[in-house]
């Protein structure tokens, strides 16, 4: 079993495009662990207001640094070609602009909110 299974992955079906599967090494380089949950919650809309749907994808057993199961959130921004992996950013506590602290167990992403993202 390939370890990006394992961490998790997700499947696209885009109107504008061909299938994919998705998994964290697709989205910003970030190294899948074992048991991670890529694609534990997954959420639509049009987060940064560009009229195009995004999708957010909870990671909520995702490492930060040293900080076990603090969490994450890749957001994959949508275009008139469809989703645009190479443009996804990931949300976590240790990223500026992102309240509170990492902390263990955050599990940050557990069920993200589709809602704006700024």
């Amino acid at each position: 079993f390939p370890l990006a299974a394992a961490a998790g992955t997700v499947d696209v079906w885009d109107t504008n495009g061909p299938e994919r599967t998705w998994s964290q090494q697709g989205l910003g380089g970030v190294e899948p662990e074992l048991n991670d949950r890529f694609g534990w919650a997954l959420a639509a809309a049009d987060f940064d207001g560009d009229g195009k749907a995004d999708l957010a994808i909870g990671v909520p057993f995702e490492d930060i640094g040293d900080t076990k199961n603090a969490g994450m959130v890749h957001v994959v921004p949508g275009s008139a070609s469809g989703l645009t992996a190479t443009d996804a950013i990931r949300i976590h506590q240790d990223r500026p602009g992102v309240a509170d602290m990492t902390c263990a167990a955050a599990r940050l992403a557990h069920s993200p909110p589709a809602r704006a993202i700024s």
